[in-house]
Formats: structure tokens, C-alpha cells, sequence
């Protein structure tokens, strides 16, 4: 989710700052479902090596 050019939907979250919450509608396969998450967070990635990243969040 870290890397690549695609910055709608799901990968907004993870690639373009986007604060996580809301409904959340499922990225693969069947677009019909999803789930809601209540309050707000913020995916700050933090530097494994040059090409690996991570972050966590507490929910």
C-alpha cells in the first residue's frame, strides 16, 4: 500500500495523507461491502531501509 501511482479510493489512506475513517469500502473482488470506522487516524509511515516501510495504528 506504501509505494505505486494509484491514489483513489482504499490507497488515499495509505498514499496521499488522508486521515482513515468512515466507511471503508472493501478494495477487492466485490465492491459490496464494507465496514464503518469510528473516529479518526492518521497513517504516518516510518522507514524500515529504503525500500521497506511501516506504520501502526492503535484502534
Amino acid at each position: 500500500f506504501y509505494k505505486g501511482s494509484n491514489t483513489s479510493g482504499i490507497y488515499a489512506y495509505f498514499r496521499s495523507g488522508h486521515l482513515l475513517h468512515g466507511e471503508i469500502i472493501k478494495p477487492t473482488g466485490k465492491k459490496d461491502e464494507h465496514f464503518y470506522i469510528n473516529g479518526s487516524y492518521q497513517i504516518n509511515w516510518t522507514s524500515l531501509d529504503n525500500d521497506a516501510c511501516y506504520y501502526i495504528v492503535t484502534i
